[in-house]
């Protein structure tokens, strides 16, 4: 009787075991289950979006990567109707930072001084390629000299496009040194100079120079024969 009682009860043990092991297990499938629910029809919806934005299906999220710089675009060629005589009026100047902002003419006599800056004419004009020497009073017109700083934008526009230029370097110089500029430059860029001290009404043979290399412009065709 008490080996039949034994293995009886071993029977409810190993009962009571299974109920305890098969109980966990229905709760994770139902749980599996309500999952599935829940993600397939989230995972349908996902797919006609990174279809329609251009994304593989199985990518979630897209990666970012390093834009690929752009090519930097040809300047702009502009022919000219007539090339500019001594006087004319050739465009308008302004230098941020400083109150210059004046017209410039072609040629750099007083003539051409009296109304705004002038520019030297064995020299080239925007948009030749090559070395654009410009002059003008510092009791007048480049008074404001002394404000300019490196890195400046200087705007040079013309009635066939306009210029850009950046500051790149200042210096004092004697009136007849001819080092101080190079009008032989294969490369456009602009000279500005004024009488130095600045804001001197006499005569002086110091001259104040400021260099700026070109940024942007159309170039100029050259005339077809």
């Amino acid at each position: 009787m008490r080996k039949h009682h034994f293995h009886f009860a071993a029977s409810e043990q190993n009962s009571g075991k299974g109920k305890k092991l098969l109980l966990p297990l229905a709760f994770s499938v139902v749980a599996l289950v309500v999952m599935l629910a829940v993600l397939v029809p989230v995972a349908s919806q996902l797919r006609p979006a990174a279809a329609s934005s251009g994304l593989p299906e199985e990518a979630s999220i897209p990666l970012l990567s390093t834009p690929t710089p752009e090519a930097t675009a040809a300047p702009e060629a502009v022919n000219l109707e007539a090339y500019p005589e001594s006087g004319d009026l050739l465009g308008h100047l302004t230098v941020s930072g400083t109150t210059v902002d004046c017209d410039v003419y072609y040629g750099d006599s007083e003539s051409e001084f009296k109304k705004g800056a002038g520019t030297y004419k064995g020299a080239h004009i925007p948009g030749e390629g090559g070395t654009i020497l410009m002059g003008a009073h510092t009791n007048t017109y480049f008074r404001d000299f002394e404000s300019a700083q490196i890195g400046a934008d200087v705007t040079f526009t013309t009635d066939y496009g306009e210029y850009h230029y950046t500051i790149t370097d200042m210096k004092v110089a004697s009136d007849t040194d001819t080092t101080a500029y190079d009008l032989d430059a294969d490369e456009e860029n602009l000279i500005m100079y004024t009488c130095y001290p600045f804001g001197t009404l006499t005569y002086t043979d110091q001259r104040y120079f400021i260099y700026c290399d070109y940024v942007s412009g159309p170039t100029i065709e050259p005339p077809q024969e």
